[in-house]
């Protein structure tokens, strides 16, 4: 997807087109999932994130800058999501990790990024959640229209 696909794509959301945030879903789940994992190192959570992500992105859509690079602005976001879910998780936990307070979540989490400072690309795996056209692990279809119910799929 070059910049001005996305671009209309993100149009289209303003709009309250949902084929817009499809066409990005299709084109960038993986690399979603992927930086998000990097970040929390758990399938569970960054699954979760990733179905944040989306309905994030939905929500937000008309904050997007055209021309400001939409790779950056997805990889920003994504990684901004799971740091906090890193960072709410640290601190639920008092034992967890090297240091107090927001001096050592911030040093924990400096070290986990620089440890995971590859590149990004390619297709991804499979997900606990529904994509936009009702495909998802049947186990965990709900009752919220045949849709697994806490997952973004659940509202499109």
């Amino acid at each position: 997807m070059n910049e001005h696909q996305f671009e209309e794509a993100v149009a289209r959301m303003v709009r309250g087109d949902k084929s817009g945030l499809k066409e990005i879903y299709e084109n960038y789940i993986g690399y979603i999932y992927r930086i998000i994992y990097d970040v929390l190192q758990n399938k569970e959570n960054a699954e979760d994130v990733t179905s944040e992500f989306f309905i994030r992105l939905w929500d937000k859509a008309e904050q997007f800058k055209p021309g400001s690079g939409h790779k950056g602005y997805l990889a920003t976001m994504a990684r901004n999501m799971a740091i906090e879910k890193a960072q709410a998780g640290r601190t639920d936990r008092p034992d967890a990790g090297s240091g107090s307070g927001a001096g050592g979540r911030r040093a924990r989490t400096q070290s986990a990024l620089s440890e995971r400072g590859r590149k990004y690309g390619g297709a991804g795996g499979r997900f606990g959640f529904v994509h936009p056209a009702g495909i998802g692990n049947p186990e965990t279809i709900g009752a919220a229209g045949g849709k697994p119910e806490g997952t973004w799929g659940a509202y499109l």
